[in-house]
């Protein structure tokens, strides 16, 4: 229980720190916060603050030192809290120490640098790589790319991208589906033998439907209606 304790604290510090360094920069390069706030993410509480007016800005860089600030506030956290864990003496500061360090390192390499989320890692990309809405575009592009590989429907791409980006796009895309479909069902499947087998079943179903039955269904219903040019 009272490591539970250290472990729950630890996180509600890094991610407090987190979300601060993403405010403080995005007003440090004047751009508004609209809010700073908690969601819940399949059930779990997570820490958000909506830097979404930091696109208005014109630097490049800015943008990227704005997605980036969390990870960079939290590194830091993680390189002091492994200091003082090696330093201090054993007790309930240095298990905070740890539990601090841990999840700091893990938090920021694991989770919030996969672009496939729509953590830092996402919005880093997005910067990167200039394109607002990303997911959304990227989807749009890869759908296309299905139509005309597969059914040889001839139709033009959704935005005029160059080759090189849109086929990185189209790749993201795939990836992301993949990812979404592994770590959703994983999480279902996790919850079915370790906690609630009927809210593990629930969850199982409703993945499924969302992330594979649906999108074939509504893409089954576009190329019935498009039938005349398969023809």
């Amino acid at each position: 229980v009272r490591g539970a304790m250290w472990f729950f604290i630890a996180i509600l510090i890094t991610k407090i720190i987190h979300e601060l360094g993403h405010a403080y920069t995005c007003k440090f390069y004047g751009a508004r916060v609209s809010a700073i706030g908690v969601a819940f993410l399949i059930m779990w509480p997570v820490m958000f603050t909506n830097t979404s007016e930091s696109w208005g800005l014109e630097s490049r860089r800015a943008k990227l030192m704005i997605s980036a600030a969390g990870m960079i506030a939290e590194l830091c956290l993680a390189a002091c809290a492994t200091l003082l864990w090696c330093i201090l003496p054993p007790g309930p500061l240095q298990s905070t120490c740890f539990f601090v360090a841990t999840v700091s390192w893990v938090m920021t390499i694991f989770v919030n640098l996969n672009p496939c989320m729509r953590f830092d890692g996402y919005y880093l990309l997005a910067d990167w790589l200039g394109i607002n809405n990303l997911q959304n575009v990227s989807f749009s592009l890869a759908r296309w790319r299905l139509k005309t590989l597969f059914f040889g429907i001839p139709l033009a791409p959704p935005y005029a991208l160059n080759r090189r980006l849109t086929r990185t796009l189209i790749i993201y895309a795939l990836c992301t589906w993949v990812y979404r479909l592994m770590l959703f069902l994983g999480i279902a499947l996790l919850i079915y033998n370790k906690m609630f087998k009927a809210l593990g079943l629930v969850l199982c179903i409703s993945v499924t439907i969302q992330m594979l039955i649906t999108p074939i269904w509504s893409e089954l219903k576009e190329y019935y209606a498009m039938r005349s040019l398969l023809q």
